[in-house]
């Protein structure tokens, strides 16, 4: 008897227990009650596709009964390159990014691995980066188990048991499975025939998506100073982009309140950056706070200085009990927040000692008493979404972070939608936009240059486009250093035709109801 290569169906060991598949199986007929091409027909197979070997191998389908689905790539029995992974409600999915040759994987030896695509029934999250089957970006639902077919051949009887039955059988009966694979003994209808697959296979170890280049280079044909870049380099899967919206901080402490971005050039260490106007009598003062990691303390901090460590003023905080948070998302303990009562450092829901102690002498009952600071939240932001683009040329889509910044502001892209969100200067030069602050220098800490210059928020086919260029989409003139800053009631302007001239570019009218809507990330329930 050979090994399997070719194309074949593998079902569930209870199938033997339905009747119809029983008749067919003995009778030599196929199973024709189950279409692999209707997934609302499933019940019994587990897996259809390519064989190599005995194994899953090439393109196939596994179905996970009141699981889910995933139709994709196989190498040796494991999920391996691009597939998709479907929940059994239909609720949430995974899977690759659309790319023109299909270079960038989303699963490794049978872990979700690399970027990929998560759709729930509310929202499409894009570029989402998960490493080794852990998501990176704190929100998101876990995947299938394992495929269960690694290091397992996929022979046996079709049935385990002697049968009296002398018709015929479809599929060999040569010797047995060396253990049960995907939880269960596999049942194979097919082909054995040899032949060339006609997916491509996968070779073997982990496939690396980092790219030794920046993720913002120029496109070929424009050389010129002043030009449009491509963002459509791969991401390196180590450094998932996400911000951080910190809210609670009342009085003195409502400084810290807003939308931290990554920077990017931070040296390995990520530090995020908040930089707002607030107003101070008639005026706005720009204010910056920023967000990292203090090595020397292992705290995480907020402070004015990106690199001063924890400091007992207002508008600062710091996390003293949660040093095993490796990114601000992942911190579950309550901040210490400046207490401008008797100026120190106090912790939300921890009992004031030195009142209780003064309630105890004065022969008081005892009570515990709160500490009367703020509580600090963090909540991962995965970017905004578009809204209100009926009637004009703007895709509806999600805009997530991407790993640079352009005039000290953060940019967003949604890749399979081909569309950008940043801001850019009027009259401005892109490469001067590009320039890296320095974490050192004294320009990073001096809110007031961020708001030196006018310019527009704007949405393009490219980063780097100008107002009402070829390729934009949408603008609006503000100097917000983030989108959630962006006053409510905006009304950008909107592309909703071509040029009647003939002339590149598109006809602007001004919108009432188009917006950029903050989205939060979120645990949905498993």
């Amino acid at each position: 008897a050979g090994r399997r290569t070719g194309t074949g169906t593998l079902y569930a060991e209870d199938a033997e227990d339905d009747a119809n598949f029983r008749r067919c199986f003995e009778s030599g007929d196929p199973y024709g009650l189950e279409d692999p091409k209707d997934r609302t027909s499933l019940k019994h197979i587990s897996y259809h596709g390519q064989f190599q070997d005995d194994q899953p191998h090439g393109h196939g389908l596994q179905h996970f009964r009141n699981q889910g689905i995933y139709e994709g790539q196989f190498h040796r029995g494991m999920r391996h390159g691009r597939g998709t992974w479907t929940s059994a409600d239909g609720t949430w999915t995974y899977k690759p990014i659309s790319t023109n040759d299909e270079s960038v994987d989303n699963w490794d030896m049978d872990k979700m691995h690399g970027v990929g695509i998560v759709e729930d029934n509310k929202h499409v999250f894009e570029n989402v980066v998960y490493v080794e089957g852990r998501c990176q970006m704190p929100f998101t639902n876990q995947g299938p188990p394992r495929s269960g077919f690694e290091e397992s051949i996929v022979v046996g009887n079709i049935i385990q048991k002697s049968r009296a039955s002398g018709k015929k059988k479809v599929g060999p009966s040569d010797s047995n499975a060396s253990r049960p694979a995907h939880g269960r003994i596999r049942r194979w209808f097919g082909s054995r025939q040899n032949h060339e697959s006609e997916s491509r296979f996968w070779k073997e170890g982990a496939v690396s998506l980092v790219h030794p280049t920046s993720a913002l280079t120029s496109t070929p044909e424009e050389d010129d100073d002043v030009g449009v870049m491509d963002m459509r380099e791969g991401t390196d899967i180590s450094l998932p982009e996400e911000d951080f919206l910190i809210s609670g901080g009342t009085g003195e402490n409502m400084t810290m309140n807003g939308l931290y971005f990554k920077l990017s050039a931070t040296f390995g260490e990520p530090v995020y950056k908040m930089v707002k106007k607030e107003r101070k009598y008639v005026f706005g003062v720009p204010v910056a706070r920023f967000l990292y990691r203090d090595t020397k303390h292992n705290v995480w901090v907020i402070s004015a200085l990106p690199n001063e460590g924890p400091k007992d003023q207002p508008a600062c905080a710091y996390v003293a009990e949660d040093n095993q948070a490796m990114h601000p998302g992942a911190i579950t303990a309550d901040w210490y927040v400046y207490d401008p009562s008797d100026k120190k450092m106090k912790q939300f829901g921890v009992p004031d000692e030195e009142e209780d102690e003064e309630n105890e002498a004065a022969g008081a009952t005892s009570k515990m008493i709160v500490a009367p600071v703020d509580q600090i939240k963090c909540v991962a932001v995965l970017g905004f979404e578009l809204t209100g683009v009926n009637k004009t040329l703007i895709k509806a889509c999600s805009m997530i972070r991407h790993g640079k910044e352009l005039y000290g502001r953060p940019v967003y892209g949604s890749e399979s939608d081909g569309q950008y969100l940043y801001w850019f200067r009027k009259n401005g030069d892109l490469r001067q936009g590009l320039l890296d602050e320095d974490l050192e220098s004294d320009a990073i800490v001096d809110p007031s240059n961020l708001f030196k210059h006018t310019g527009h928020w704007i949405i393009a086919h490219r980063v780097g486009e100008t107002h009402a260029g070829p390729t934009c989409v949408a603008y609006l003139e503000d100097m917000a250093v983030s989108p959630d800053q962006i006053p409510q009631g905006s009304r950008w302007y909107v592309a909703v035709s071509q040029n009647a001239s003939g002339k590149a570019g598109y006809r602007y009218e001004r919108s009432s109801s188009f917006k950029l809507v903050l989205q939060e990330a979120y645990l949905p329930s498993l």
